[in-house]
C-alpha cells in the first residue's frame, strides 16, 4: 500500500514537471528572447523608402531573410524634417538602439543636395553629422553599409548631379575614416528616364529605371538591390 502511494506521488510529480515545462515553453517564461534579431535597419529618404514596390531595401531584406525596419521618410534629410513632421535622419539614428546581429544601412543625401545645394556651412554641418552618426554606429559594433546618393535623370526639376556628387564625396570620405563598407550608388547607378514611356508599378521593361527622373521604378530598384548584394 505504501509503495503504491509513493509511486502515485512520483507519477503526479512527473506529470507536474511535464506540464510546467509545456507552460514554460508556451509563455517563454524564464528565458530571454530578442524580438529584434536579424533586423535590417534602413535610414534614408524617399528613394530608400520606395515609391515603387518592392523598394531596394525590401528586396535586400527578403534575399537575406531579415526583417526590414524602415526609418526612411520622403522629404527628410540628415537635418531636415518633412511636412508630415517626420524627424530628420540624424535625430532618428542618434536615438536608436540595435541588436548585435543587426545590419544598418545609411543612405540619405539626395534631399540634402536638393534643399541646401552647395552651401558650405550646411555641408560642414552635414559632414559633422555623419561623423556623429558613424561614431554611434561604431560604438554599437553592428554591421554597417553606407550608400552614396544617386544621380537623377531630370536635373532641371530636381538638382544638378554635380551638387549630388559633393554630398556623395562627403559620404565616401567619412565612411573610409570609419572603415565602413561603401555602396557607391552615386557612380554605379545612373537613372535612365524615358519621357515617352508611362511608368507605374507594373513597369517591366529595361528601357528606363525611374518613375520621374529621380525615384527608381520596379526595375530600377531591382538593379540597386542587385548592386548592393554584389558589393556587401
Amino acid at each position: 500500500m505504501k509503495h503504491s502511494v509513493i509511486n502515485k506521488l512520483i507519477e503526479i510529480s512527473i506529470w507536474g514537471l511535464i506540464l510546467f515545462g509545456v507552460s514554460l515553453s508556451l509563455c517563454n517564461c524564464g528565458k530571454t528572447t530578442n524580438n529584434n534579431q536579424n533586423n535590417l535597419y534602413v535610414y534614408g529618404d524617399s528613394i530608400s523608402y520606395g515609391l515603387s514596390s518592392p523598394s531596394w531595401p525590401k528586396i535586400i531584406a527578403s534575399r537575406l531573410n531579415m526583417n526590414m525596419i524602415q526609418n526612411s521618410h520622403g522629404g527628410t534629410s540628415v537635418f531636415d524634417s518633412n511636412a508630415q513632421g517626420d524627424l530628420p535622419q540624424y535625430s532618428i539614428l542618434m536615438n536608436a538602439t540595435w541588436e548585435s546581429t543587426a545590419i544598418v544601412v545609411w543612405a540619405p543625401g539626395v534631399n540634402d543636395a536638393i534643399l541646401h545645394g552647395s552651401d558650405p556651412t550646411y555641408q560642414a554641418q552635414y559632414q559633422q553629422g555623419l561623423i556623429d552618426v558613424f561614431t554611434r554606429l561604431k560604438q554599437a559594433k553592428v554591421k554597417v553599409y553606407i550608400g552614396t546618393p544617386n544621380h537623377n535623370a531630370n536635373e532641371s526639376r530636381f538638382v544638378a548631379n554635380s551638387i549630388v556628387d559633393q554630398y556623395a564625396t562627403i559620404n565616401r570620405t567619412v565612411a573610409a575614416q570609419f572603415g565602413f563598407k561603401l555602396i557607391n550608388f552615386n557612380q554605379e547607378f545612373i537613372p535612365i528616364w524615358d519621357q515617352s514611356l508611362s511608368y507605374d508599378q507594373e513597369f517591366n521593361t529595361t528601357t528606363g529605371t525611374t518613375l520621374d527622373g529621380i525615384h527608381p521604378n520596379v526595375y530600377g530598384y531591382q538593379l540597386m538591390a542587385q548592386y548592393f548584394l554584389q558589393n556587401m
